[in-house]
């Protein structure tokens, strides 16, 4: 259990690499969980948009220029 004192002692003689080094690893897994919530996130907006079913409209064009023309 000498793992605490040795890493205070540590932090205490160079506290600008420590925090550094924290810093460091505090970012990378911030953006890592970023990401991992963007793409899971990502995959069930995905999932939900293709279990609805699509509805294909066709329209017949019987319009003449005329009627376009006419308020």
């Amino acid at each position: 259990m000498r793992l605490i004192p040795s890493t205070w002692t540590h932090v205490r003689r160079s506290p600008y690499q420590a925090m550094a080094a924290i810093l460091t690893m505090f970012l990378t897994f911030l953006l890592g969980g970023v990401f991992f919530l963007a793409t899971i996130s990502s995959v069930l907006v995905l999932q939900f948009f293709e279990s609805k079913p699509q509805i294909t409209v066709f329209f017949t064009d019987k319009a003449t220029a005329d009627d376009a023309k006419t308020p």
